[in-house]
């Protein structure tokens, strides 16, 4: 299962893969291959994740229903 949502709840949420970095402090490259579906990032990384975007750890993934987020 591909974290493929982080894109688009990055835009709902007017940040970039910058912004998300910093906070994870992760480099934006690291960021951005996660968000596109290379690598293999472990639960915790993608508990981080879900953590830093303030959002249940499904919503990463495809088949979450994003017009559910509240921004």
């Amino acid at each position: 299962m591909k974290a493929t949502n982080i894109k688009a709840i990055l835009q709902k949420k007017n940040m970039t893969d910058s912004d998300l970095a910093r906070q994870l402090n992760v480099t934006r490259q690291y960021v951005n291959a996660i968000s596109c579906g290379r690598g293999n990032p472990s639960v915790n990384v993608m508990e981080r994740f879900a953590a830093a975007l303030d959002v249940p750890l499904s919503a990463l993934f495809d088949g979450y229903p994003l017009d559910k987020l509240k921004v």
